[in-house]
């Protein structure tokens, strides 16, 4: 089952049911390779997958008694971004969420007199507003 670069040569649906799997409804094409590699390969979209004839794709080959699965997809091109969610960058946006609200609150609550916003407060409203989340979303 190793990663495979190649281009595609066609594309026919298959008269095949379309299936479920996790509340997605899944249609079937059988799909050649320049290479020969052929199989059948699912998609999303019921007119066509999101590759056609001529692409460049990167794909895994898989044979059992229900016959030759092809795993397809466009290669990721050079310095494409691809987000990773971790919880640290979760934590991240709370905190920076609570630090916008907490100067927001500070200045609103600034007399007009021309003082400047004070980091200590701002950070103990910034840590209230966090505390006040965590106690609300358990």
């Amino acid at each position: 089952m190793d990663k495979k670069i190649g281009k595609v040569k066609s594309i026919d649906k298959m008269d095949n049911e379309p299936w479920q799997l996790n509340g997605k409804t899944y249609y079937d094409f059988y799909v050649t390779m320049e290479d020969e590699a052929e199989g059948r390969a699912s998609s999303l979209n019921e007119f066509a997958p999101p590759y056609k004839v001529g692409d460049e794709v990167e794909y895994t080959s898989t044979s059992n008694h229900h016959g030759t699965r092809l795993k397809i997809k466009k290669p990721k091109t050079e310095g494409s971004y691809e987000p990773k969610y971790s919880k640290g960058s979760d934590e991240s946006i709370k905190t920076q969420w609570a630090i916008g609200r907490a100067v927001e609150l500070t200045i609103a609550e600034m007399p007009t007199n021309g003082n400047l916003l004070d980091m200590d407060s701002l950070e103990a409203t910034a840590k209230e507003i966090l505390e006040m989340h965590k106690r609300l979303s358990s």
